[in-house]
């Protein structure tokens, strides 16, 4: 009994396994893509080993197009999920690109369909005359919701590929409210602790 508590205490100890556990919950702040900063979101789930367990990450991101010399964004979700580990102070995060998927929010596409058809309609291309503005905005999301979950999976493919066991995020710190890690091409990111569920927050 006592070597069983003992290992107990010890395990509980470990560094390792402290930020492992200590990392459970939501977590906001910034990825960048290229030089384009974006609001992130990540949520770590209840370890299944000392030092390891899953999460989720959620990227808030925008497509942008313009109709007769005016921009429209039009935003969206991009959603993974994913295993990670903690060991020797480094954040090891696996992306299951399986898991990968887009989600457009309807009334900014509706607004751009409906000025793009306006448009289209005073040129008198006539290209979508038969289609109400609802049936274009459907099939511009199904379209770029899977053209875009498509190059998401890629991505998460390749970071995958960058992010192994060798390198990681290094210099990994975790408290009540905040979490930060080292990216060699970033340098340190910092994300706030938050009180939401993402599965409760977004449409997934």
């Amino acid at each position: 009994m006592l070597v069983a508590v003992a290992s107990l205490f010890t395990a509980c100890e470990n560094p390792d396994t402290k930020a492992a556990q200590n990392l459970q919950g939501t977590w906001e702040g910034y990825n960048y893509f290229g030089e384009d900063e974006v609001d992130a979101e990540y949520q770590f789930f209840a370890c299944d080993e000392n030092n390891t367990g899953k999460f989720i990450e959620v990227n808030h991101l925008s497509f942008t197009d313009e109709v007769d010399g005016i921009e429209y964004e039009m935003p969206y979700l991009a959603y993974v999920g994913g295993e990670y580990s903690v060991k020797d102070g480094h954040l090891y995060m696996s992306y299951d690109p399986e898991t990968a998927e887009v989600y457009f929010y309807e009334d900014p596409v509706m607004d751009y369909i409906t000025a793009y058809l306006t448009w289209d309609s005073e040129k008198g291309e006539g290209v979508w005359t038969e289609d109400t503005p609802e049936d274009v905005t459907e099939y511009f999301i199904n379209s770029r919701t899977e053209s875009f979950g498509e190059i998401w999976a890629e991505m998460c493919e390749e970071s995958n590929t960058n992010n192994t066991e060798s390198t990681g995020f290094g210099d990994l710190k975790v408290d009540e409210k905040q979490m930060s890690y080292h990216a060699s091409d970033l340098g340190t990111l910092t994300y706030t602790r938050a009180s939401k569920d993402i599965f409760e927050e977004y449409p997934f």
